[in-house]
Order: structure tokens, then sequence, then C-alpha cells
């Protein structure tokens, strides 16, 4: 594009300026459509299916993916104390379009209450009965929001962590699962296109702001957080991406595979795959806040004990469902309450925790790492990792709420 501010632009240049031009319609927010053809001689540009991190869509969900907009907005309102502007970005949205001529946005408030999460089944249930609310994140967020109840003894910071990591890690979480749980309801009910739901799964996790490479890192979604964590635990590849991502964008691919092909049973297992995987970079930030928060007290005001407290709320539901024990160690650590030091029994007590309940979620030990410069290991008290087991009374629970879904939807 240096040729045009420099002044040096040849006719040979013209197709590549052009399309130059037309590659940058979505960062500015237009489409092909909206700019359209020019006279006879530029025809209007066709739109590509944009690929997420390496992964290729079988449709085009570039709108779904930019909802991870919205949450980096609410950011930095919370960050400016903009508690108002949060409200009404979370309730109507603000980039991810359902209709633009009527203005008309997908919202995370939407997607923390929509219906579209009972299909997500096994995995919605553990949430709703440790947190005794179906719109667990969503009654989070407004009590945050609105400065009510324990939050109201909270800073504007820790409010602010609260609201928008429990949409990160919460929100974005459950809705992508009701889309690949959607995607598997479809496919037994032999509808066409199902790939679609598959995709916008894929989008709520991934989102529209990550890079391919390891020096950009700039997502805001589960995705982007494996990386965040790997160089900590000593779970980087060669290249410096997560090595879990290997496997998360394993599931990926073989989901929409199955998808395209309906072959249901294959959509199933990838998508239970998912829901267990996406949580191995959250294990490792509740152990990673376990280690930054082990000398603060509760009555500092640090924002690093929310962020702390939110991650441990993001996965406890399932540990509640796998091991009491470890439930109970990483809430008497995590949970901020008054008068109760944190991480009293020291990091290792959490890893130790997080080590015994590996397994459950289809991985060992070793994925969850080591932190080698404050001796933490969640191996330490883990005799050999064990490998993934899908246990019966889930796999039955699982189909039988999918089976009622085929017959209800």
């Amino acid at each position: 594009m240096n040729k045009l501010y420099l002044n040096n632009y040849k006719i040979q240049d013209r197709d590549e300026v052009i399309a130059m031009l037309q590659s940058a319609y979505g960062c500015l927010g237009f489409t092909c459509e909206d700019i359209g053809a020019y006279s006879n001689q530029i025809p209007q540009c066709q739109e590509s299916i944009t690929t997420l991190a390496g992964y290729q869509p079988a449709t085009n969900v570039k709108d779904e993916s930019l909802i991870d907009l919205d949450i980096w907005q609410i950011k930095i309102l919370t960050r400016v104390k903009a508690f108002r502007a949060v409200q009404k970005l979370y309730n109507f949205g603000k980039n991810s379009v359902i209709d633009k001529s009527a203005l008309v946005y997908d919202s995370i408030g939407s997607m923390a209450t929509s219906d579209d999460r009972v299909i997500a089944g096994y995995w919605l249930w553990p949430f709703q009965k440790y947190h005794n609310s179906v719109f667990y994140a969503h009654q989070t967020i407004v009590y945050a929001l609105g400065g009510y109840g324990r939050y109201a003894r909270m800073t504007s910071q820790q409010r602010g962590e609260f609201i928008y990591k429990t949409i990160q890690y919460q929100v974005m979480y459950m809705y992508a699962l009701s889309q690949f749980y959607k995607c598997f309801a479809k496919c037994l009910k032999g509808e066409s296109a199902i790939e679609k739901y598959w995709d916008k799964g894929v989008a709520y996790v991934v989102g529209s702001l990550e890079e391919t490479s390891a020096e950009t890192m700039d997502g805001m979604l589960m995705f982007d957080l494996a990386n965040k964590r790997c160089s900590q635990f000593g779970t980087c590849n060669e290249d410096g991406r997560a090595e879990i991502l290997s496997e998360i964008m394993a599931a990926f691919d073989g989901g929409r595979d199955a998808a395209v092909a309906m072959n249901c049973e294959n959509v199933r297992l990838s998508a239970a795959r998912l829901a267990h995987v996406l949580m191995v970079p959250v294990l490792q930030s509740v152990l990673h806040y376990a280690i930054k928060i082990k000398n603060l007290d509760q009555q500092s005001g640090s924002k690093d004990l929310a962020e702390g407290e939110v991650y441990a709320l993001s996965v406890l539901p399932l540990i509640a469902e796998y091991n009491w024990e470890s439930q109970r160690e990483i809430e008497v650590s995590m949970i901020m309450k008054d008068g109760k030091k944190p991480v009293e029994r020291g990091p290792q007590a959490v890893a130790d925790a997080i080590g015994v309940v590996a397994s459950k979620f289809g991985v060992t030990c070793s994925h969850i790492g080591a932190d080698a410069e404050e001796l933490v290991d969640c191996c330490r008290s883990v005799s050999g990792g064990s490998s993934p087991s899908y246990s019966r009374l889930r796999l039955f629970i699982d189909m039988i709420l999918l089976w009622v879904v085929h017959n209800t939807l």
C-alpha cells in the first residue's frame, strides 16, 4: 500500500492493490456487498471463509467469531469503571451481527441465558447443581455489574475481573458446547448443513482476534488461554504454542469432518472431548493464581484474588463431580472469604488436588505440568498418568438427554 502513499504506483500494480484494499474490508467493518462493484471495471469481491487460528471452517462464521470484540471492549470499559456502558454492551451486543439492516447483534447476555444451553446436557447439569442456578454465570455478571451483595465490598478492578472472566470462561464455554451438541442433535434428526453449528462452536472458543503464531497471542477466549499458560508449566511445543492445542485442533477437525459426513457418533465424541480438554488451561490458571496469591491478604483488594476465584469457579462444578476432596481443597484455597488466608496450605496442595482429577478430564497430570521455579508439580502426588475414560454413567445420561432433544427439537 506504500505505493499509493509514496506516489510510485504503476498500472501493473492495479490488481495487487485492489486485492489488498478488499482484504481490509473486514477489519474496517465492511463487507464486499457494502462496497459493491465499481462501474464495469472492478467487480464486487467475493467473501471468503475466514480461518480461525488455523482451523478451516466448512461455513462462514466470521460474524459469530466477532463476539470476542464485545469481550475485549467490556474489559476496557470495566477498567475505567464504565459499568453502565458494560451493561448495555452485555445486553445488546455490538460486533457480532445477526441482522445488519435491522441493527440486531448477538449479545453475551443472550448467550448466558439462552435455552440452547440445555442441549449441552451433562455438561450444564454440574454447573447448575453447583451454583444452584441454571443462569449461574449471568447471575454473577449482573451482581458484579451492580455491585450487589459481596461485590459491594470489592474494588472496581475485582468486579471487572468477575464480569469479563466469567464471560470468557463460563458463558462462552457453555455456549460453545451448546453449539457442538446442537450439531449432534440435528445430525440425529438427519437435517442438512449441520456443520454450521459445529463451526459456530469453534468460533466461540477461538474468536476473531486469535493469531496462528505464538508471538502474537491476542485472543480473548479459551483457545488463547492455553498459550498464555504453557510457558509457566512447561507445556509448550517447539514453536512456543501450547501442546494441548494439537488435541483441541484435532477435535475441532474431527467434529467438522464428522458433521459433513453425517457421522453423528463421531460428532458426539469430538464434542465430549472438547468439553474436557478445553478445561486444561483453566486448571493451569487455577494453579497459576494459587501461586500468585499465596502471600496476599484477603483484604488487599488485589484483582489477582478475584481472578483466581473466577478460574476456580469455572471448573469446580466438574471437579465436584469427580472428587470431593479436590473440590474442597480448591474451594478453601481459591474462594475469597473474609478473615481467611488464601491458599493456606500452599500451592502444592492445589496442584495435588488438580493432579488427582486430571485423568477425569481426559489428560494426564503432565498435560497440566509443573512450575519449575516455584517447585509446584501436578504429578507429585500422582503415580503415573492414567488414560481418559468416559464413564458409563455419563454416557448413559448423555444419550438419554440427547434422545429427549432428538424428539423435541
